[in-house]
């Protein structure tokens, strides 16, 4: 629909910064296994970031809610959020994501032990780690792998 792509509203600092807090707030119950309360704030932040299209929240939403299913070990639905997350930070070209996007993706692979699609995904996020020079990023990457 030709009027809904022309709607786009201007980026909102302050809503990407509230959208961003509450993912911090989720982030913080994940680690306390606290799952419900993080989904919670995952949601409130999608909320936001869906109404203002803050793309960029949105791909920050989907690797938290990843995470959050992986530690639930729902692999298949942390990867589909994996997958949500991966045509927005292609067309805003965040880098950092992508490589956190393919190096997670890659150790859910290794988990389920399909090590075929889990090379390929690692390979990718080193790909792009060394083209961008994210040097912690690979050293993470040999460290752990």
């Amino acid at each position: 629909n030709a009027s809904q792509t022309s709607t786009k509203k201007p980026y909102n600092n302050k809503l990407a910064a509230k959208a961003r807090s509450l993912i911090k707030y989720g982030d913080i119950y994940l680690k306390q296994a606290n799952y419900q309360l993080a989904k919670d704030y995952y949601q409130k932040a999608f909320k936001i970031a869906d109404e203002n299209d803050l793309d960029n929240i949105k791909i920050e939403y989907f690797i938290s809610k990843a995470k959050l299913h992986h530690a639930l070990n729902q692999r298949s639905v942390a990867l589909i959020n994996y997958s949500n997350a991966v045509p927005i930070a292609e067309e805003l070209k965040t880098h950092d994501a992508m490589t956190e996007i393919y190096s997670n993706s890659a150790y859910i692979y290794y988990e389920l032990s399909d090590n075929q699609t889990a090379k390929n995904y690692l390979t990718k996020a080193l790909q792009i780690a060394k083209k961008q020079r994210q040097k912690n990023m690979l050293a993470e990457f040999y460290f752990n792998f």
